[in-house]
């Protein structure tokens, strides 16, 4: 009779000890569902914010080349700088009176200015003509090539922000891979616990 009865209470005790076990299993499977669902969300949001950053730091950037290229043309059109540009390219020619001055269409006469001596274009562009020689100066591709050098300035620091982050998404990946090879606290406790179980036995 004693036996059977440390027998009954000896299985009920592995009956309960089994029951906390899968308990404790079952509560660990959750929490590591949990886990990854919320982390899961938290990574696919924080790509989607790091994407939308780019896109919006590459359009913020185009938008601002071409303010920059039409800042530069408007400049080149402004009445003041294109009178001291052609002042500049009729002393090339001697100031010789006799001179024809082709002007972008955009660009407005100077007050006072001999309009039979002006013909204006489409062109980008400002030149200074007599009979014989013509002399140019090349608006538009002197924007080209301002634009071009201030690209090339600028390349090294956009190839920095153009890997940065994908390097630090690489970087979470690597972190969290080698935290999921780690064994849990939880389940080092339920096993220590198990051990303790079996030797009480």
């Amino acid at each position: 009779m004693t036996v059977a009865l440390e027998r009954t209470l000896s299985r009920c005790s592995e009956i309960h000890a089994e029951y906390e076990l899968q308990t404790i299993r079952l509560r660990e499977s959750c929490e590591k569902q949990g886990f990854e669902a919320g982390f899961r969300l938290f990574f696919d949001q924080l790509v989607a914010l790091i994407d939308d950053y780019q896109r919006l730091q590459r359009q913020h950037q185009m938008q601002f080349r071409e303010q920059v290229g039409d800042a530069l043309k408007g400049a080149l059109h402004d009445t003041m700088i294109v009178n001291r540009i052609i002042h500049h390219l009729q002393e090339k020619c001697g100031h010789q009176k006799a001179l024809r001055i082709i002007i972008p269409t955009a660009v407005k006469l100077p007050e006072g200015a001999d309009a039979s001596n002006y013909q204006f274009t489409d062109d980008n562009h400002i030149t200074v003509q007599n009979d014989m020689d013509a002399i140019r100066f090349p608006s538009e591709s002197l924007c080209r090539q301002w634009l071009h050098h201030a690209d090339e300035k600028v390349a090294p620091t956009e190839a920095v922000m153009s890997h940065l982050a994908p390097d630090v998404l690489r970087d979470i990946a690597s972190q969290l891979i080698g935290l999921s090879n780690q064994i849990p606290l939880t389940s080092t406790y339920s096993e220590h616990q198990q051990e303790e179980h079996d030797e009480s036995d």
